[in-house]
């Protein structure tokens, strides 16, 4: 991302409906995240009942030893995702670190292109999360 500079306070005002607006600025502003975007793919393992973190880090560490051994994550979506983004190979498309949970965006957008992320446990019924980064943009 690029760097850019704080708007100030005199040029903004708000609209009407209370947010702040900024006339397009003469120079970037500093909204204080990276612009840098990244097509991503992911595996979800949804939690089962009675499924255990213990349990979603093992199917989570399978995936990431066949990825190791060749196989394609998004051939390995279609068999192992448990979400909406299964049939299509669990294709993200492009995203930018503010469209997805901060718990996500800290590690994927810290990682390199062609790595795998995870596994991301989460609570409850969401289970257990692996993402890859295809490209950047």
């Amino acid at each position: 991302g690029a760097a850019f500079e704080e708007a100030r306070p005199s040029e903004l005002s708000t609209n009407m409906i209370g947010y702040w607006s900024h006339p397009l600025p003469k120079a970037p502003v500093n909204l204080g995240f990276n612009y840098d975007g990244a097509h991503l793919w992911v595996i979800e393992f949804t939690r089962r009942a009675g499924e255990t973190d213990a349990e979603l880090r093992a199917k989570a560490r399978e995936v990431i030893d066949r990825f190791n051994a060749g196989e394609k994550f998004q051939a390995l979506s279609k068999i192992y995702g448990r979400d909406a983004a299964r049939p299509n190979g669990g294709d993200w498309g492009w995203q930018q670190p503010v469209d997805i949970k901060r718990e996500f965006s800290d590690q994927i957008f810290g990682a390199k292109t062609g790595e795998i992320i995870g596994p991301i446990v989460q609570p409850g019924p969401d289970g257990c999360f692996l993402f890859f980064i295809e490209a950047r943009e």
